[in-house]
Formats: structure tokens, sequence, C-alpha cells
């Protein structure tokens, strides 16, 4: 029987994945999607704002620079943050209702056969 299902399976390059989140979407997911409000949303506003780096190579330390997206590597709440930022982005990347899986390596989504067509056009 033909269910007009299909199966697309998405590739991401994980690299450098924790410096390129979106505060905004970030935030945004977090309110959203989880129910993050009040004091805790303010508290990651705060916590993802005014951050800085600076790079040190060998002897050679670079300037000071702001931090505008990103979450803190080594820290036990930059790999959370990155979890609860995917499935918010996948959305805003494809915005219908498609059952989605994740691995650590690849994403799988499966739909009905005409939501891929509307996507694509």
């Amino acid at each position: 029987m033909d269910r007009q299902e299909v199966t697309l399976l998405v590739l991401i390059d994980l690299s450098a994945a924790f410096d390129t989140i979106d505060h905004a979407i970030l935030l945004e997911t977090l309110e959203k999607d989880f129910g993050v409000t009040g004091n805790a949303l303010k508290w990651l506003t705060s916590y993802l704002s005014e951050r800085k780096q600076t790079i040190l190579i060998k002897d050679h330390e670079s300037e000071v620079f702001n931090l505008q997206s990103g979450v803190p590597q080594g820290s036990c709440l930059g790999p959370v943050l990155f979890i609860l930022y995917v499935p918010g982005l996948l959305t805003n990347i494809f915005p219908m209702h498609i059952r989605m899986q994740m691995t650590p390596r690849f994403i799988i989504r499966f739909g009905r056969i005409h939501l891929y067509r509307k996507m694509l056009h």
C-alpha cells in the first residue's frame, strides 16, 4: 500500500556548533517551546549577554572581543542549551508537522510527501 510518505535525511556539520547558536532564537525557543519565563529567562538572557573572549596562541594573546552568538563550551549548561536549540532551529527551517529523530550525527525527518513538495517549492 502506497502511503505517500517519504524519509528525508539531513546531514549537519556540527563543528563549531556551540559557537554559532543564535541567542535570540535560543531564548525564543526556550520561552515558546519549553515554557521558560520570568526570572529563569532573565537569568539565561543575562548568562548569554556581554560575553567576551580572547584567543591565546603560544605566547600571543588577541585583543578582547565581544561574542554575539554561541554558548559557553566546557560549561554544564552549554550542551543542554544546544540540545534544546536544535529542534527550534529545525522548526524554523522546516515549518510544518513532520516527525523528527535526532542522533549525534544526523537528523531523520518523516512525513507525507506533499509536505516536502510544499517545503521545496
